[in-house]
Parts: structure tokens; C-alpha cells; sequence
């Protein structure tokens, strides 16, 4: 699938694995969350606890308490793509989180301060860099 720019260019450079997931028990287990995390170049705590913080539950490593839609995760994940990833300035996936959940975009050097989301307080907290 491709990050941002038109789904419909098969040959967009920017492009991420579709979710896989399965349940156990009461829980939703993204199978493929390291590869996703990969593609859009982010920790997968990061997007594991933004799915938390959006859907109102328990989240840890690769795994959701309760079970949820594929559908309703793969919007979540276009939601944070848009949110952390997209460059608000070029358009471009290519913005990395740096120091205290600042947005730097290695295209146009563009630099923001990542939106009001609760993820920023985990971001803080746990930072990659």
C-alpha cells in the first residue's frame, strides 16, 4: 500500500505492508507490526500504543486487548501516517520523530512539533533516538 501520494501508483516509492492481524483469545495480535514499523521507519511501540490510545484500550508489544476490525486498524494507521509520517510542508513520508516529539523532515528540512495527540506524552517518555 502506498504512504500518502495517489493508491492507485503502483510504481509510488513510499509503500507499506497491509496489516496482518489475528485474535487470541480476547486479544488482537498485529502479526506483521516489525515489518510495518520498517516501512515507515517509526518504533512499533510508537504505532501499537497510538492503536491503544485511539481505540480506548490496553496495548502492549504486538498485541491489542479486545478484538477489532481490520478495517478500523488500517484507518487508524492512515491516521497516524498522517500525523507523524506525511510532511505537512512537501507532502512527503519522509519525517522522522527527533528529540521531544519533533517532526524533521529529511526532504525539505521542514521541522514541526508534533500535533496534540496523547501519544506526545508517550513520545517524551520513551524516546528512540
Amino acid at each position: 500500500m502506498n504512504i500518502g501520494g495517489d493508491p492507485a501508483d503502483l510504481s509510488y516509492r513510499y509503500k507499506r505492508p497491509k496489516i496482518i492481524a489475528h485474535f487470541e483469545h480476547n486479544e488482537t495480535v498485529i502479526d506483521n507490526i516489525a515489518g510495518l514499523s520498517r516501512a515507515l521507519e517509526t518504533p512499533p511501540l510508537y504505532i501499537i500504543k497510538f492503536f491503544g490510545y485511539e481505540l480506548g484500550t490496553r496495548s502492549d508489544r504486538n498485541r491489542l486487548r479486545g478484538r477489532h476490525n481490520l478495517d478500523v486498524l488500517e484507518s487508524l494507521i492512515e491516521k497516524y501516517i498522517k500525523l507523524f509520517i506525511i510532511c505537512p510542508k512537501c507532502l512527503l513520508p519522509e519525517c522522522d520523530i527527533v528529540k521531544h516529539a519533533v517532526m524533521l523532515c529529511r526532504a525539505c528540512g521542514n521541522s514541526v512539533v508534533c500535533r496534540d495527540h496523547k501519544i506526545t506524552t508517550y513520545m517524551f517518555a520513551h524516546p528512540f533516538y
